[in-house]
């Protein structure tokens, strides 16, 4: 839904990206100009709605399969 810029303004980017997934959209990872979606843990993936955080995984496409997902440094 949002892609790379959040479109609800009245509440924090966390609270956007979990409104647009319980709305039906995948996680996504945004790595400068690129949109990736994430395949795997999504209740890992919510916990770094809206943060940056460092991703490793299989890469296919625009597809992630995450096999690890931590806080960026």
């Amino acid at each position: 839904m949002c892609g790379s810029k959040h479109i609800m303004k009245n509440v924090s980017p966390a609270q956007c990206v979990r409104e647009c997934v319980k709305g039906g959209s995948d996680f996504r990872l945004i790595s400068g100009d690129k949109v990736y979606t994430l395949m795997g843990d999504s209740k890992q993936f919510d916990k770094f709605a809206g943060q940056s955080a460092t991703v490793e995984g299989d890469v296919s496409e625009t597809t992630v399969t995450v096999q690890f997902i931590a806080a960026a440094k």
